[in-house]
């Protein structure tokens, strides 16, 4: 059976996600010292027992998601589940990459932390925000874009399912966005929590930035192939791949273009890496008919606090 692994992005983070995977792959805890030995602060008691809303700092999510959904990845092949294509919802492709082999986990940890940085520094330089659309397709919600943008900068940022898209932009643009998508009988319309418009055009400079960080890092051909969001193909190669690492941050992410690309190069069963299970409903939601999976939830168990 083909077989897919999916890792999740920024939002999927909550404290104690470390818990879960330790209490099935012990060995998870040397990668989580790895990481707080890269970063030099300890991440892992952050994502263990910190606070929440330290944890969801952009610059500490992303590095904490990224570790343990490599841990989870790890465990699974070691379990004897192994893929046969990978990708990532934006901050995931690092997941992914590190699975691949085009990155090592060091690398994609100071990379997601410098990229986390970066995009924090830019809530404060770049105002805007994001607003999630439930219930209207893509196309209406372009629309809706379209019929906004005479008051401000305003564009898809992610196409996570046939009903479900993102748009970023300036806050004018989107506070009138939303009364349109309501009038257009939207289900669902509401601002997500950031403070900067993340994945259109208004990130230019941040992709420019994080350009120059990631001429420091040299990466390899992929032993497993990625499906890139720049390119929705299939690729190993490592220029594909760093082009695409700078274009997911001022671009679109187009999730249902990525699993539509998957299912089409064979891919039957399609696993999700990482805390919580926001990508299995998403699958569910765009493919009806293929298998898909959390690895928390088929892997359950009860939590110890100490």
């Amino acid at each position: 059976m083909n077989r897919a692994f999916l890792f999740p992005g920024q939002g999927s983070q909550y404290v104690g996600m470390t818990k879960r995977v330790e209490r099935v792959y012990p060995l998870a805890r040397e990668i989580f010292e790895r990481a707080d030995e890269v970063l030099g602060f300890p991440l892992y008691a952050l994502t263990d027992k910190g606070r929440e809303e330290e944890l969801t700092s952009t610059e500490n999510a992303q590095p904490a998601i990224l570790m343990v959904s490599v841990a989870w990845a790890k465990f699974l092949m070691e379990e004897g589940i192994q893929p046969h294509f990978l990708c990532g919802h934006s901050l995931g492709e690092f997941s992914a990459l590190v699975i691949s082999g085009a990155l090592e986990f060091e690398e994609g940890l100071w990379l997601v932390r410098r990229r986390g940085l970066l995009m924090q520094e830019a809530t404060a330089e770049i105002p805007g925000g994001m607003l999630a659309i439930i219930g209207l397709c893509k196309e209406k919600t372009e629309e809706v874009a379209k019929e906004a943008c005479s008051f401000g900068k305003i564009e898809l940022a992610n196409i996570n399912s046939p009903e479900q898209v993102v748009l970023s932009g300036e806050l004018t643009a989107l506070e009138r966005a939303q009364e349109i998508a309501m009038e257009k009988g939207a289900r669902l319309v509401k601002f997500l929590p950031v403070s900067a418009p993340f994945h259109s055009s208004l990130m230019s400079k941040v992709a420019q930035r994080f350009s120059k960080e990631l001429e420091k890092i040299s990466l390899r051909d992929a032993r497993l192939p990625v499906v890139l969001n720049a390119s929705l193909q299939p690729t190993k190669d490592k220029e594909a791949i760093r082009e695409a690492l700078i274009f997911q941050i001022n671009h679109a992410v187009n999730w249902v273009g990525i699993l539509r690309t998957l299912h089409l190069s064979g891919a039957e069963e399609m696993w999700e890496l990482g805390p919580k299970a926001v990508l299995t409903g998403l699958v569910k939601r765009t493919l009806p008919g293929i298998r898909a999976l959390s690895v928390e939830e088929v892997y359950q168990k009860e939590t110890v606090q100490v």
